[in-house]
């Protein structure tokens, strides 16, 4: 597998995934786990709500 590399400051996210074609749905997959997939947050009521964007990656074949 390749490697991943991903670099954080503070508000702002950066990973690169040379093989994403073939590792995408993985690799989104734990970027949600990690609560990092997030689009919008609404806050309701004092509670907030992390909205999170479905991304659609088609594997090479």
């Amino acid at each position: 597998m390749g490697e991943m590399v991903l670099e954080e400051l503070e508000d702002l996210m950066h990973f690169s995934v040379h093989d994403l074609p073939s590792r995408g749905y993985s690799v989104m997959e734990e970027i949600r786990r990690q609560g990092k997939l997030c689009d919008v947050t609404l806050k309701v009521a004092g509670n907030y709500m992390p909205i999170i964007l479905h991304c659609y990656i088609e594997a090479e074949q």
